[in-house]
């Protein structure tokens, strides 16, 4: 957890609570409340959608919703592991842990809020953007090459990782107007129509005021 970041006062209560309900789950998150003092708009939930429990593998390969400040694990789970965090990874190092866990491990969610996780400009930064391509474009690669089991090397949802890495780029290319780039990007890539909208929006937006609302549109 960051020195910034909290924890609501029954976070743990309720964690700890909710691994009785199963003694197979090893691994119980939850919501957490992004807060950021330098916006107009100063906080809203990290994820709006159902947080799934279970064998969440493939959730996770599709999309990546798990705040840290909220994970709990059991010791035992970890032990299995040959490693913890990978310290090769600067950014996405919850992503790949959360990866290695959900292959053979049991996750329990927990819809509401349980900590509050502060963002400063560095989260939305262009190099913060260009180092979680680099780290995705590696755990990408090795995920191919079989190193974190065959159920993810073999996943349908594995290019999902690609898709975030390449969607990453853009931004990047939007955030620093490279508007030929972007354009060719956003109208010949394989985007919603919502995903367009949303980068055009931040290419043609002055960076006073992309600034100003980045913490809501950005991610």
């Amino acid at each position: 957890m960051d020195v910034d970041d909290f924890w609501f006062k029954d976070k743990l209560k309720k964690q700890v609570a909710a691994f009785k309900i199963n003694k197979k789950i090893n691994v119980v998150y939850g919501n957490c409340i992004l807060k950021n003092d330098y916006h107009f708009l100063k906080k809203k939930k990290y994820y709006n959608q159902f947080l799934p429990s279970g064998k969440i593998s493939d959730n996770l390969l599709r999309e990546y919703f798990i705040p840290l400040p909220t994970l709990i694990i059991k010791r035992k789970a970890l032990d299995k592991l040959k490693f913890i965090f990978n310290k090769n990874y600067k950014i996405i190092g919850d992503f790949d842990l959360c990866m290695r866990l959900s292959v053979n491990n049991i996750f329990l969610s927990i819809q509401e809020p349980l900590a509050v996780y502060r963002i400063h400009e560095g989260n939305y930064s262009q190099n913060f953007r260009r180092v979680e391509i680099k780290e995705l474009m590696n755990w990408y690669k090795n995920a191919n090459k079989g190193l974190f089991g065959n159920y993810i090397k073999n996943n349908k949802y594995l290019v999902s990782i690609k898709n975030r890495f390449n969607y990453l780029a853009i931004m990047v290319n939007c955030l620093e107007k490279n508007i030929f780039q972007s354009l060719k990007k956003i109208f010949l890539g394989k985007l919603s129509l919502i995903q367009k909208i949303k980068f055009l929006i931040i290419l043609f937006l002055p960076k006073q005021i992309l600034k100003r609302i980045s913490f809501f549109i950005v991610n």
